[in-house]
Order: structure tokens, then C-alpha cells, then sequence
């Protein structure tokens, strides 16, 4: 029982990590027993986990907001995840400043705003007017190229590992106007709300002190655009 828990609880938590390493959740309703009636009624928790969690790596695509904690930053996401391309969408990293990040395969561009050009560059005003206001073309292996580590759904689908095991089920709770079900580590704070219905889609993955990531759109048609070349700057040409 103690190797499941152990599998749960890193299943539930590895998605907020993810967040974290690599780079605001809607009130809920009033909350009450699964009955026998739902869709979810004959799966055990594992297997609604399992489920949820293969949507999440099928799906087209699939927008992601909420606040990470990790090494020492908090930060506030909302991207756009698109299978096979990328994400855009702006990261704030509290203390020091706002990212838009646009991802398409290999090719990475950001823009930061002013308060992360001085956390990251200095304050030398010759240089903030030069990169203010404009992206950032960069390599996804560099520093800030990473932050499109987190740009799949499939990337991050993958990120939970190991198979659920050991995992409870427990209230039902409104979410964004959404009955989902509650589905519990034990042996950990975390919590993983999947929509009650026949194809179940993870809603949020409630990761304590970690913080909590919501999920919605999935499967909306969205398209990827590159930003214009006259806002756009050479990266190596800066160091970057």
C-alpha cells in the first residue's frame, strides 16, 4: 500500500512540478457524494486517473492557467498548449516580471516586459530601449528557450509517469461550472479534479503548497502564428 501511495503522489504532484522546473483557479461550487449514477460510477479512481490522463495527451489542444511554485519562484501561467506545434501564452514570475512566449517546434520566441529585462540585463537604459517591447528570437535549449518546455499536451500528460495506483475517489465539486469528481493521493495533499462524464477531462490538479493548474478548451481549433519580423530580435545577437 505504501509503494501506491508513494505512485499516487508523485502522479499528482509531477504536473505542478513540471511547471515549476521548466519555467487563477475558478471558484468551486457546493460539493457532495458521487452517486451511482454517474458516468464514472463502475471505474475505480485509477482508472478514472488513467483515463483522464490519455485525454490529456490526445487531446489537440488544451489551455492551461494557474499559479506553480518551485525553486524558490511562484509563477502565474497561462499558455495555450497545441499538439505536434507548441504554445503561446504569458508566464509572470513574481519579483521579477511577465514573459509572452510563443513556441512553434523548434523555434522559441519571448518577450519580457521591462521589470524582467531589469531583473535579467541590468538597467543600463541604452539596452532596455533597444529590447523593451520587443520579442526575443531564442534556442529552445537556452535558459529562456526552456520556458517552452511545458508546451504539449503530450509533455505534459507524460509528465505524471508512473500508472496511477493507490488513488481514492471523493466529492463532487463544481468547477467552472463543470461537476467533476475529486480524486485523492492519501499520503499527500494533492488532488487531481476530473469531469464527471463519460469521456473524463482533467479540470485541475489541486497541488497544495505547490500551488494548482487549471484546465480548459480542450480540443478548440487554434492556430500558431510567429510574431512579426519588425518586433522580433536575433537572440544570439544579444547573448541569448
Amino acid at each position: 500500500m505504501g509503494t501506491h501511495v508513494c505512485r499516487g503522489r508523485r502522479m499528482l504532484s509531477a504536473a505542478i512540478t513540471l511547471a515549476a522546473a521548466g519555467m487563477g483557479a475558478a471558484g468551486c461550487g457546493t460539493t457532495g457524494s458521487s452517486t451511482p449514477s454517474t458516468p464514472l460510477a463502475g471505474l475505480s479512481a485509477d482508472q478514472i486517473a488513467t483515463k483522464a490522463i490519455a485525454n490529456l495527451k490526445a487531446a489537440s489542444t488544451v489551455r492551461v492557467t494557474g499559479e506553480v511554485s518551485g525553486s524558490g519562484q511562484t509563477y502565474d501561467l497561462d499558455l495555450t498548449l497545441v499538439r505536434s506545434q507548441g504554445c503561446a501564452g504569458t508566464m509572470a514570475l513574481t519579483g521579477t516580471g511577465s514573459v509572452k512566449l510563443v513556441a512553434i517546434g523548434k523555434e522559441v520566441w519571448i518577450k519580457p516586459d521591462r521589470q524582467f529585462w531589469k531583473k535579467a540585463g541590468g538597467s543600463d537604459p541604452a539596452v532596455l530601449k533597444v529590447l523593451n517591447g520587443k520579442y526575443m528570437k531564442v534556442k529552445a535549449t537556452s535558459q529562456l528557450g526552456s520556458l517552452s518546455g511545458f508546451c504539449g499536451p503530450s509533455q505534459l500528460a507524460g509528465s505524471f509517469g508512473h500508472t496511477p495506483a493507490g488513488l481514492t475517489k471523493e466529492k463532487t465539486t463544481t468547477i467552472s461550472g463543470q461537476t467533476t469528481l475529486q480524486i485523492k493521493d492519501p499520503g499527500d495533499s494533492a488532488s487531481l479534479y476530473v469531469s464527471e462524464s463519460a469521456k473524463p477531462l482533467i479540470v485541475e490538479i489541486a497541488g497544495g503548497s505547490q500551488g494548482t493548474l487549471m484546465f480548459s478548451d480542450y480540443n478548440t481549433a487554434v492556430k500558431l502564428t510567429a510574431p512579426p519580423k519588425r518586433e522580433t530580435l536575433n537572440g544570439a545577437k544579444y547573448g541569448f
